[in-house]
């Protein structure tokens, strides 16, 4: 809006705001210098004779529109924003969180609490619930944390949040073809060696033979060469479910073909205990390693290796390769550390299959 004299402004704000009809900015000179007002009586009766912060005209009918907006109860003041802010991180501390997670809670909260601050709405049901709703779609996994740093907010401020409307839902798994393990073999013995970096050539060869992740690997107590044979245990500590965990070597000519019982040196200092929890400041060491590793792999091998060589995509054949054997889905949750529900859901093509397979078995 352009104007050259604030009765131009107090008029714009009268007509937004009918309460606002005795209301009106003023400027006043001071020793400090040059001050801003809205001065008057509120609609309710309230006598008004607030300074705004501003160094224009403009600036002061802003000012003016946030302070009504405050005053009829349609925005949350920042102080409020804040202070609510403050008692959510504090009870986030409080905890005694991973530093990891932590970090994320804490960067949850304050998302949210700009988002709110951005629109000008209260931390109440209303504001939060668009919040979660515009922040993350609901079958977006971030929809979980979102609605986490919501559901906080909304206890520190004493508000009744409904969550029910607001969950994450599970979208339609996505279907998945597992890499031929012959092509995997062939990217394994060769395209990785690109990466040119011991550690995460036998991070990757590992993943691939155990189908774990990568940051069980480094917890993962290998044996000798001579002692491996078909159906031995691997223990090792998985920090995502926080278990001990045991993996297996499901192809034995890929773990003798790449001496996997002989772990790089370069990987000594990002080795984790296999009997018990890793430190804070252990996990999040690995989990750097490994997102250098992600990054390297595009970078030195191909942008679009990730999917026949990524961590997910070499689980992924695992997977199946597993399933294909006739191991019992529960068995092969257990080895690559994953729900029954999610191998269901995800291999669903498989088990069709196989249901018409062993229905002709039966006749």
């Amino acid at each position: 809006m352009r104007a050259t004299n604030l009765h131009a402004f107090t008029v714009s704000l009268r007509q937004e705001f009918p309460e606002a009809d005795s209301l009106r900015i003023r400027k006043a000179k001071r020793a400090s210098g040059t001050v801003w007002q809205l001065v008057g009586v509120h609609g309710n009766g309230e006598t008004i004779a607030r300074q705004i912060k501003a160094s224009n005209e403009s600036e002061a009918f802003h000012g003016a529109r946030e302070l009504m907006l405050q005053l009829s109860g349609r925005s949350a003041s920042k102080s409020s924003t804040k202070h609510h802010l403050r008692a959510a991180l504090e009870a986030i501390t409080s905890k005694g969180y991973r530093d990891a997670t932590e970090r994320a809670k804490v960067s949850g909260v304050r998302q949210l609490c700009e988002w709110l601050a951005e629109r000008s709405l209260a931390v109440d049901e209303k504001g939060l619930h668009q919040a979660v709703m515009e922040l993350a779609p609901e079958e977006n996994r971030k929809r979980r944390s979102v609605l986490e740093a919501a559901s906080l907010l909304a206890e520190v401020a004493g508000v009744n949040l409904n969550t029910e409307s607001l969950r994450y839902r599970n979208p339609i798994p996505t279907r998945r073809d597992a890499v031929d393990d012959d092509a995997i073999i062939q990217a394994l013995d060769t395209e990785i060696l690109k990466l040119g970096d011991p550690g995460a050539i036998w991070i990757y060869r590992m993943v691939a033979v155990t189908g774990i992740r990568g940051n069980g690997c480094l917890s993962l107590q290998t044996p000798e060469a001579e002692s491996y044979q078909p159906g031995i245990q691997l223990p090792y500590w998985d920090s995502k479910r926080s278990r001990r965990g045991f993996a297996t070597p499901t192809v034995r000519d890929w773990f003798d073909r790449w001496n996997l019982g002989n772990r790089p040196s370069e990987l000594d200092s990002f080795l984790m205990p296999h009997d018990r929890p890793a430190t804070n400041e252990q996990i999040e060491r690995a989990n750097n390693l490994l997102s250098n590793y992600s990054a390297m792999l595009r970078r030195k091998v191909h942008p679009e290796a990730a999917k026949s060589l990524g961590f997910r995509a070499l689980r992924h054949a695992a997977t199946a390769r597993l399933l294909r054997s006739g191991m019992q889905p529960l068995t092969v949750a257990e080895l690559i550390s994953t729900s029954v529900a999610q191998i269901e859901a995800t291999y669903s093509d498989y088990f069709r299959q196989h249901a018409v397979t062993e229905a002709a078995r039966l006749l």
